[in-house]
């Protein structure tokens, strides 16, 4: 996995856990803001600070190479950790939905509510592609197709 060097040889820090750190403060603060009450521009831009950490995340994810155990396993836990990201973003637009908020914030709720939607949507898909890259079957389809189909040369 691409690891990033971090003070010593002796600790090393995957971007993968970095993104998953960042995702999860982010929850947080979508999740304290609905709790205080918040249904405008600070909602709404806590909402587009998540959405730029997961495509960053969905990047490394997509870009990460698999050579060990130790990285599919890694893979798993971002799989897993986005689906349950998933289903907590798409709780929190049930209850955009469900409320009635003054008219004045009319426009932050409708804006809040189309970008949970998206953001519900990359989440699975990240977590859709780490499930995929962290399947050694899946990986072994893949080179085997490629091979086949002379597209690339592939090692492995």
């Amino acid at each position: 996995m691409n690891a990033a060097l971090v003070g010593s040889e002796d600790l090393t820090i995957d971007p993968i856990d970095v993104f998953t750190s960042m995702i999860d403060a982010s929850l947080k603060r979508v999740r304290l803001a609905r709790a205080q009450g918040s249904r405008g521009v600070l909602f709404v831009a806590y909402l587009w600070y998540t959405r730029r950490i997961l495509d960053q995340a969905g990047n490394a994810i997509s870009a990460a190479d698999v050579g060990s155990e130790a990285d599919r396993q890694l893979l798993l836990r971002a799989a897993r950790h986005h689906q349950r990201l998933a289903d907590a973003l798409d709780g929190i637009r049930n209850q955009l939905v469900n409320e009635r908020p003054p008219l004045r914030l009319l426009p932050f709720r409708f804006a809040a509510v189309r970008l949970l939607e998206t953001l519900v949507v990359k989440a699975e898909d990240v977590a859709e592609t780490a499930a995929l890259g962290a399947s050694a079957e899946f990986t072994k389809l893949v080179k085997e197709n490629l091979r086949n189909h002379g597209v690339a040369e592939v090692n492995g």
